[in-house]
């Protein structure tokens, strides 16, 4: 076991980042306890969650269909989500596919992930500036309503 809150840490640093990657291998999808309290910490967060299917091309392309609708309804029992979350299905590394069947969709869906992954620090420029922007809004608000609250009560400081 370990001496400290493993969900409450995902939870913390959920909070912090702007990705959050959650890895499965093709050959384990199922969910263990502590998995599932951390992808329950992550449901507030679930924009920034990407689900990836690694070592996928180890599994056949009879099973692959199987191994995937697997790790779906697994994930959507806990993270409850109205929409289906988006898998990355692929194999992260450097050796040659060990089953070719869907070289395509592999290919393409490791290009997706690694695209949204370069691009993180400029999105997270954006993210802040419109966080900016959204507290500014909030500011000029409570100065106005502070405004025609102190002209209404003139002893009001």
């Amino acid at each position: 076991g370990r001496d400290y809150d493993f969900a409450a840490v995902c939870a913390w640093l959920a909070e912090r980042v702007d990705l959050v990657l959650l890895s499965f291998d093709a050959h384990k999808v199922d969910v263990s306890d502590e998995l599932a309290d951390v992808i329950e910490v992550l449901r507030p967060y679930a924009g920034k969650v990407r689900l990836v299917l690694n070592k996928a091309d180890q599994v056949d392309a009879a099973n692959l269909v199987g191994v995937y609708g697997a790790l779906l309804w697994n994930v959507a029992k806990v993270l409850r989500t109205p929409e289906v979350a988006r898998v990355f299905v692929s194999s992260f590394w450097d050796q040659d596919y060990v089953h070719e069947d869907h070289r395509q969709l592999f290919d393409e869906d490791k290009r997706t992930i690694l695209k949204e992954l370069r691009a993180l620090p400029r999105a997270t420029v954006l993210r802040k500036a419109h966080e900016l922007v959204g507290r500014m809004r909030l500011t000029r608000a409570h100065y106005c309503v502070m405004t025609y609250m102190r002209s209404q009560i003139p002893w009001m400081l």
